[in-house]
């Protein structure tokens, strides 16, 4: 077993307050996210929005994007999770996973990182895995495994994982009822096409209602 194995079930992060998600206020009587929400665009689409949309910024270019879902004819379950997330892109699969759900989106307009993942359905409603709180972040920068790393990589930074769908992000029973939503990311060296250096997983974990209550480092898998 290499250094870095050894780290496997390193708990690095216990504190309750959830990653960045829906404003209390916003989502308290939203609907839950289910597979009617999945939406393909027409093969004109983009060309149309373009026409359409270009001209706006803000939250009027979000709006503009789901107002041409709509004349595209995306049905109202796509529109409300459209408007979840701010309007910046449309649901592409869905998954049940008990009692917290997986939602992964194509994001069309970001330079980077076109596609993105949710859990969606608990408390807090939803949660963006790839908008960790910084003491998250920096739990994984004081890791040991990540600080080997960094020996060797000064700029190691730590970066999404595939989102193109949710079949790698796996659901694993904890005792209690506790539930934990495993979410593979990538350690790069410094920028978003730069190499990847290792494999980490982060889990959620929820309690047997849903609720959110802390995120913990599972594995740092150094790559050859």
């Amino acid at each position: 077993m290499n250094a870095l194995s050894m780290f496997a079930l390193v708990l690095v992060q216990a504190a309750a307050p959830a990653p960045s998600s829906e404003p209390a206020a916003k989502s308290a009587n939203a609907a839950p996210i289910g597979s009617d929400a999945i939406w393909s665009p027409p093969p004109n689409f983009v060309a149309t929005f373009h026409a359409a949309c270009d001209r706006q910024a803000g939250k009027h270019f979000g709006a503009c994007f789901v107002e041409q879902m709509e004349k595209a004819g995306a049905p109202p379950a796509a529109l409300a999770f459209a408007r979840r997330i701010d309007g910046q892109g449309y649901l592409r699969n869905f998954r049940e996973a008990g009692r917290v759900d997986l939602a992964c989106a194509e994001l069309p307009f970001r330079a980077n990182e076109n596609r993105a993942c949710y859990l969606v359905n608990g408390s807090p409603p939803l949660i963006d895995v790839d908008d960790l709180p910084k003491s998250d972040r920096d739990a994984v920068a004081n890791n040991l495994g990540y600080r080997t790393l960094a020996k060797s990589h000064p700029d190691l930074a730590l970066f999404p994982g595939p989102r193109a769908d949710a079949s790698r992000i796996h659901v694993a029973a904890l005792a209690d009822g506790e539930v934990a939503i495993v979410v593979p990311y990538a350690l790069r060296e410094g920028c978003h096409a730069c190499k990847v250096v290792a494999e980490v997983d982060l889990r959620f974990v929820f309690d047997d209602t849903g609720r959110f209550l802390k995120i913990e480092l599972q594995r740092i898998n150094k790559l050859p």
